[in-house]
């Protein structure tokens, strides 16, 4: 239960202890570490492996300085200028909506320090089930399964704020508009075979 800070060579600078298993973690301008943690890691189980998951910030000498608790967040999560962070949020997706009658989808939740969503993007919103299909090697539980996200002050299609993000299910990396939620950009089909942690380069 560590988070190491190296330098360039690999070598440890600084170490936290954390309360739970951190999962991902970033380093806030302050110095102030924010992790993602999770209480429980729950080997053997191919869906929701992850227990209890709770987003901390770790000041220097490692005590907790402020959390956020939601028992659907899982992944990854970004930070923006104003100090809300982006977290990523396991949601059931409406009845009727696809087959079977319980699938998963993901929801981009922006929380503020108070833990109040202030903006929500809905995946299942914005999909296509006709042509955003899950590949057929992945288990129909879930449908998008965004496991990186990324804040873009200006994204690069209209230069307007916006989120990258990387659905493993069904092979794509897409940038989302934050302003009416659309998405302006997604990877070509056959590009992408379950990525992880989508960057836009310079």
């Amino acid at each position: 239960r560590m988070v190491y800070l190296t330098d360039l060579f690999g070598k440890p600078v600084h170490t936290w202890h954390t309360p739970y298993l951190p999962f991902t973690a970033q380093l806030l301008p302050n110095g102030n570490l924010l992790i993602l943690a999770f209480k429980q890691f729950m080997l053997g189980d191919n869906e929701f492996p992850l227990r209890e998951p709770t987003l901390l910030e770790l000041g220097w000498d490692g005590n907790v300085l402020w959390q956020y608790t939601n028992n659907q967040l899982h992944h990854d999560f970004a930070i923006l200028p104003n100090g809300n962070v982006a977290v990523t949020v396991r949601e059931k997706i409406p009845k009727g909506f696809a087959e079977p009658d319980v699938i998963y989808a993901d929801a981009i939740v922006e929380i503020n320090r108070n833990g109040s969503a202030v903006w929500t993007w809905h995946a299942y919103e914005h999909l296509n089930k006709n042509t955003d299909r899950i590949e057929t090697y992945n288990t129909r539980a879930e449908w998008s399964h965004i496991n990186s996200v990324a804040y873009l002050l200006k994204n690069p299609i209209d230069q307007t704020e916006g989120y990258l993000l990387s659905l493993k299910q069904i092979s794509k990396v897409i940038i989302v508009r934050k302003s009416d939620g659309m998405i302006l950009w997604k990877s070509p089909d056959g590009m992408l075979d379950s990525q992880h942690d989508a960057s836009l380069l310079p």
